[in-house]
This record gives structure tokens, sequence and C-alpha cells, in this order.
């Protein structure tokens, strides 16, 4: 029926601004980082093991960043439930900081040997300061 249609409503605009060269960042450009010393400090929590391999296992968690160790409590079974937390405290500059390798190592306590490893992870301390959701307060804040 003419004279009955329905008002159209306003098309959308969308939100997406456009850049220069007609295509979208994925990612903000990265900051160059200081050379400043500055206090850092990199909370690491080791909560349990699974299915590790191996029979009567005493497995122990050696983390390792920037040169300074902690170790977990001995446990016991290939399920081992650790919950402990590290604070590693570093008065660095970002840039040397965040090349440093943070180590996560699973030992089997009974055998301190090279064949004592269970298994092993490896990754830079700035993969873990570039994460959206990490905590980047001031040391000087956590007191």
């Amino acid at each position: 029926m003419p004279g009955s249609e329905q008002p159209s409503l306003p098309k959308r605009i969308p939100a997406v601004v456009p850049v220069q060269g007609g295509r979208r960042k994925k990612s903000a450009a990265k900051k160059q980082l200081s050379n400043k010393p500055q206090d850092f400090q990199i909370r690491v929590r080791v909560i349990e093991g699974r299915q590790l391999l191996g029979i009567n296992l005493k497995p122990v968690v050696k983390v390792t960043v920037a040169g300074q160790t902690k170790r977990t409590r001995i446990r016991k079974g290939n399920s081992p439930l650790f919950d402990e937390t590290f604070f590693f405290n570093f008065f660095e500059s970002p840039a040397e900081l965040f090349d440093e390798p943070l180590f996560l190592t699973v030992l089997d306590s009974r055998s301190l040997r090279t064949d004592s490893v269970i298994g092993e992870f490896r990754m830079d301390a700035g993969m873990i300061y570039g994460e959206p959701s990490t905590c980047r307060r001031p040391l000087c804040k956590l007191f």
C-alpha cells in the first residue's frame, strides 16, 4: 500500500577511523625502552604439575629470573600441588631487564644429576611486561 511505508532508520556509520593509506594498524608502535634504571618486581606463581612422567617422583620447581634462583618445596607424586609465589626485585633499566630469560625447570629431587630434569620452560621477561593484563605498578606502591 502506498503511503503505509514505515520510515527507514538512519544508516549506522562504522566506528572505524580510517588511517592514512586506507589500512588500519593492528597495534600501536612499540615505545622505545628507557635506559634509566628503575625498580621492577616480577612475581611468579607455581601452582601445580600435571601428569609428570616418571615413577615415585619427588618433584621440585626451580624458578630463575635474570640470575636469581628460587625453589619450591619438594612434593610427592606425578601431579603435585605447589601453590607457591616468588618475588624477584630488580633495579635495572627496562632495556636490560626485558631481555633477561625466565626459566621454570622441574626436577626430580631424588636424583640431582643431569637426567633429573623432567621439563623446562623459557621465556623473556619482556614478554610478560608486554601482555595487556600485566600489573605495572611501581614497586613503592606495592607496600
